[in-house]
């Protein structure tokens, strides 16, 4: 494992010819993040959150499971959470 990201703030964050192979990042904020070559391939996990955009960034397609809920609320999505059960 290269590193792990926990808890981070990277707000306004400008990032470049980065690559997360083998790390894990877990609660990252990633909103205003400026990317490019940003390569989150490889990522043990992909913990990203507030994600305003990807623009610059690079996933794998096994990846985008786990961004969807935060793509949608990027996309201006009003998300209502199903009950759970007791």
């Amino acid at each position: 494992m290269d590193c792990v990201l926990e808890d981070v703030d990277a707000r306004g964050l400008s990032a470049r010819d980065v690559t997360f192979a083998g790390s894990r990042l877990e609660e990252v904020l990633i909103d205003g993040l400026r990317a490019s070559a940003v390569d989150f391939r490889g990522a043990l996990e992909l913990g990203l959150t507030q994600v305003s955009s990807l623009r610059g960034c690079l996933v794998a397609d096994e990846q985008l499971a786990t961004l969807v809920y935060q793509l949608a609320l990027a996309a201006g999505a009003d998300i209502e959470r199903s009950p759970t059960e007791p």
